[in-house]
């Protein structure tokens, strides 16, 4: 199976050639707002906006009229309007915001070189690797066992230390997870991510990211901050305290992208069925502020639930989830989260008072079931899941193949409609001694014993 694939490693620069670097990203900057500018005037003055091929013949002139734009590869600066064209389609699709300006202390520094003829690599030893790239020569970054198997273009960027570079192509791929392997995967706040069962080589169904660290490096970005706020901007110390901002940031990155890469392999490799919540985290983070007229309530226990939950980077993990079932497994299903904490995986009995929302634990009413209350809400929506399969495909033993010989089921990488638009809690909560019939809709109450996902 030949799939999409991406690597990104260390780029090693020597001094002498990062003024090069730092000016071609200056160039890529410059022509995507001055590209940017020129179509919100044609906008502004005939009501339409320009296309890409009408903004390549005039890369000519601005050349001409900016002889520096020469110094750089001048497909790199093709690629530039590519890019802003691709965001103006996706602006209008409704699947991105408006393309702004970028700015030099701000927007990601980066230069694209989007032809692999233009450039080459090869590997020098076990460590290092070479890239020869236009205008630059050769350079050495690490070598990496995952590199695509067919490279078509490169990125070079600055996360405002190191260099990096990134080749995209693509990959020949064998299915390797077991399509009768199915996992429900629960997401919280102190639990990072329970699972139904086990995963392997870890024989561990709680997952926890390392908060405590992310935390200290947000404490000292604060205090970094703090200090910047008295300096004037864009001065010696003000660039040298943003540099070091910059590295915090990207330590929590790493921290985070490591748990969820490193997670989401050895599931998607392992399990062919993967069932997940079916969360609107941008809606779960909304400011509980209010306006003047209607001001807020528990704004500040709000605001720190909010920096809870951006601080798991649940859409970041099912991201790569998304990409990593499609290339190792059958299919990931997003399941309604309703009820997913309160119903007893054992005898099906949903009630409020299975669980104390102060404690991890899960104590059914009725039969007296315990377990942890993740493990328990991960179950559930396995459980949910296969029997919305089986109902759909006839049976289990059917739905692996049905799967692979239909694209449009096999991956659902958007939302589906189940969170489009919450419902309000019901009033006709089951109650003991009251069999649920497992389809109510109501309040989902959370599943990490932290009410993450109270509406």
């Amino acid at each position: 199976m030949k799939v999409n694939a991406a690597s990104k490693t260390r780029l090693i620069v020597p001094k002498p050639l990062e003024p090069t670097l730092f000016q071609y990203f200056g160039c890529q900057r410059f022509i995507y707002n001055k590209a940017l500018e020129q179509r919100i005037e044609s906008y502004e003055d005939t009501g339409k906006t320009l296309s890409y091929n009408a903004q390549s013949a005039t890369l000519k002139a601005w050349k001409e009229e900016f002889p520096w734009l020469k110094d750089a590869p001048a497909p790199s600066l093709q690629q530039t309007l590519l890019h802003l064209d691709q965001g103006y389609k996706n602006f209008f699709t409704g699947t991105a915001n408006k393309p702004t300006f970028k700015k030099k202390f701000k927007s990601a520094a980066s230069v694209s070189f989007p032809q692999a003829s233009h450039f080459s690599i090869q590997r020098l030893n076990r460590k290092y690797g070479e890239v020869d790239l236009p205008k630059l020569g050769k350079l050495r970054f690490y070598w990496l066992t995952n590199h695509p198997d067919e490279i078509k273009s490169c990125v070079v960027s600055h996360d405002g230390k190191n260099f990096h570079i990134s080749f995209q192509g693509y990959k020949h791929l064998t299915k390797t997870a077991d399509p009768f392997k199915p996992i429900g995967i629960d997401m919280g706040i102190n639990v990072s991510a329970a699972t139904s069962k086990p995963v392997a080589d870890t024989d561990s169904q709680l997952f926890y990211l390392d908060v405590k660290k992310i935390k200290s490096l947000e404490n000292r970005i604060a205090n970094k901050q703090r200090l910047q706020a008295t300096k004037t901007r864009r001065s010696h110390r003000w660039c040298k305290l943003q540099n070091q901002i910059k590295t915090l940031h990207r330590k929590i990155r790493n921290i985070r992208q490591e748990f969820a890469h490193q997670l989401t392999a050895k599931i998607a490799k392992n399990h062919g069925l993967v069932f997940v919540e079916d969360l609107d985290v941008k809606h779960m983070m909304e400011s509980a502020s209010g306006t003047k007229e209607n001001p807020g309530t528990d704004v500040a226990k709000k605001s720190g639930l909010n920096r809870a939950i951006g601080r798991q980077g649940w859409g970041g993990f099912r991201t790569f989830l998304i990409y990593k079932v499609g290339w190792y497994g059958d299919g990931i299903f997003p399941q309604n989260p309703a009820y997913s904490s309160q119903k007893c995986s054992r005898c099906k009995y949903v009630s409020e008072e299975n669980r104390d929302t102060g404690t991890i634990g899960f104590h059914c009413q009725r039969c007296g079931f315990v377990a942890h209350a993740d493990v328990n809400a991960a179950t559930n929506l396995e459980e949910d899941g296969l029997a919305s399969l089986v109902a759909k495909y006839g049976s289990i033993t059917t739905t692996p193949s049905a799967l692979r010989n239909s694209d449009k089921t096999r991956i659902l990488g958007k939302r589906s409609s189940l969170g489009a638009s919450r419902r309000k809690p019901s009033s006709n909560l089951p109650t003991r001694g009251q069999a649920s019939n497992g389809n109510k809709a109501g309040k989902n109450s959370g599943s990490s014993g932290d009410s993450t996902k109270n509406e």
